[in-house]
């Protein structure tokens, strides 16, 4: 009888990164509007889930609330911070912030991107993603320091090259979006927007 030679396991390719992304933040409210919210996304978009300020008794029931929808409506789910709960709970990658100096041995799929200095750790450290902010002005950056589209295009423009997706965030909606994608813009993500 002839052995039969074993099939190589299918090697796993990365997911496209989306071109719109929710991100989630205590301004959003409780956990039923922001369910709302990721609700509201297009199929596939993608969400970057904050639990800084969830208590901890409600974190759990929350997570396995996105975790339906998004898997339903095969959205990309990213958790902020160095937690564990990017492999245990099936995410697909973690988001750090840019201030982050010793990330996880986890691939790292995203980073926020204020300025140069947090633009080179992210290169350092090989995200598939930065988020860019702020561009416009937020709620939570009403007159702060803004980068505008000047600003962004400056830290859009080194990842290009490098298959780095430079996503926008900070005041943008999706009216707002086009002009930014000739800057050098991959996607681009918000909070606000998915409420107007």
């Amino acid at each position: 009888m002839r052995r039969s030679t074993p099939c190589p396991a299918p090697s796993r390719q990365p997911q496209a990164v989306p071109r719109q992304w929710l991100v989630t933040d205590k301004r959003i409210g409780n956990q039923d509007a922001i369910l709302c919210a990721i609700r509201r996304l297009p199929p596939r978009s993608g969400i970057i889930v904050r639990l800084y300020d969830v208590a901890p008794a409600q974190q759990q029931s929350l997570i396995r609330a996105i975790r339906r929808i998004a898997t339903a409506r095969r959205h990309q789910l990213l958790v902020a911070g160095a937690s564990k709960l990017a492999v245990k709970r099936g995410y697909d990658g973690i988001h750090l912030p840019g201030w982050t100096t010793n990330p996880p041995r986890a691939a790292v799929h995203s980073m926020a991107v204020h300025n140069r200095t947090e633009l080179a750790r992210a290169i350092r450290f090989k995200a598939r993603m930065v988020v860019i902010s702020p561009v416009h002005p937020t709620r939570s950056h009403s007159d702060g320091r803004l980068l505008g589209v000047a600003g962004f295009a400056k830290l859009a423009a080194p990842v290009a090259h490098r298959g780095i997706a430079a996503i926008a965030l900070g005041g943008i909606t999706a009216a707002r979006w086009p002009m930014l994608r000739t800057h050098g813009a991959h996607g681009w993500a918000a909070i606000d927007a998915w409420f107007d």
